[in-house]
């Protein structure tokens, strides 16, 4: 689901340096993002504090974020939420600036770990794993498995949500037959292609499980789906469905990391370093944190952090678990493309 927002023309600048000494365009960040990924009440301290608006437009597909930003649209857009695959595939002087220019107070909070992970084009904001949510009261089966979300136990069968990315919904498939989620072995693709192909009778959208609970509500009729380990209290939140669990299964998942991207065709403006700053204060991080139930990469917000939240194997797995993860790597121009005309194989199916 996405909102449409007024939108400014911007000049083009080449460098850092001449950014930042732009004067600041206007009062709004313009902050293209998951739906429901920030806590609306940070915006509204925000605003409160610096007088600055933050004004959100939604995306409910990496393809097509990384469409826009490669046809140049990006521009309109003061910062951009990025996965650090399309990050690593994306990052250099023609499409982001260098953030580790920008002078934020709060950057000594976040962990080098994460930071590492965003490299120099990204300011990192929230980390975690693939996986399947399943709802505990339609389920008969225990899911353990990547093969479940593709072949589903009757139960789930038309009640599945999907989502059709190039990257992660090839690396679940990949995973389901025990291949390697960044495999680029042809055959082990088209392997992962036939399970895709085969599923589609059984899934009920390929929306965004998130968006599909927005745009539906109590009456969201979905039970199995692939998600993002950070969707669980969104899902039961839109849904008002408090029966959703989340499983990494036993074939092992991705763990991702979310970055704060800056588009190099727009300049940044005062606002837009004030925004980021201000996400990163300890308190402002896990109080995001806690409210939207992401896992923050601000370590000194973890200090801050309620049992509960520390607590949440959803959000901080165990080790065991993580020993089967595999971070994300970039992908050769040829398996990428590859990965795209299977998802446009699969959505031509009939």
């Amino acid at each position: 689901m996405k909102t449409s927002k007024r939108i400014m023309s911007v000049a083009v600048i080449g460098t850092l340096s001449a950014a930042l000494c732009q004067p600041a365009l206007a009062d709004t960040v313009r902050f293209y993002n998951w739906e429901s990924y920030t806590a609306e009440t940070v915006f509204e301290q925000f605003a409160e504090r610096t007088g600055h608006q933050v004004s959100e437009i939604y995306y409910d597909e990496e393809d097509v974020r990384d469409a826009v930003i490669s046809s140049g649209r990006a521009t309109n857009y003061d910062v951009i939420l990025m996965d650090t695959f399309s990050l690593l595939s994306l990052q250099n002087g023609s499409n982001f600036h260098d953030t580790t220019q920008i002078p934020l107070e709060n950057r000594k909070y976040i962990g080098k770990k994460w930071q590492n992970a965003c490299g120099k084009y990204g300011i990192p904001y929230a980390h975690g794993t693939l996986g399947i949510a399943y709802r505990d009261s339609i389920n008969k089966t225990p899911i353990n498995s990547w093969n479940q979300i593709f072949d589903p136990s009757a139960e789930h069968v038309g009640k599945v949500a999907m989502l059709l990315d190039s990257v992660d919904s090839v690396a679940v498939a990949l995973l389901a037959s025990g291949n390697k989620p960044f495999s680029e072995n042809e055959a082990e693709l088209k392997d992962a292609y036939a399970k895709l192909v085969a599923q589609k009778s059984k899934v009920a959208t390929y929306e965004y499980a998130v968006s599909y609970a927005i745009a539906n509500g109590p009456s969201t009729d979905i039970s199995l789906a692939m998600v993002y380990s950070t969707d669980m209290w969104s899902l039961m939140e839109y849904s008002e469905q408090e029966d959703w669990q989340y499983v990494i299964p036993d074939e092992g998942t991705t763990e991702w990391v979310d970055c704060l991207a800056l588009p190099i065709s727009h300049p940044i403006s005062e606002a837009t370093i004030q925004f980021l700053d201000f996400l990163n204060e300890p308190e402002i991080a896990i109080e995001n944190a806690e409210e939207v139930w992401i896992s923050t990469t601000n370590d000194g917000a973890l200090a801050l952090a309620s049992e509960d939240y520390l607590g949440d194997e959803s959000l901080f797995p165990p080790a065991e678990v993580m020993a089967k993860s595999e971070s994300y790597r970039a992908l050769s121009s040829a398996a990428l493309n590859f990965r795209k005309r299977m998802l446009v194989g699969v959505a031509n199916q009939q």
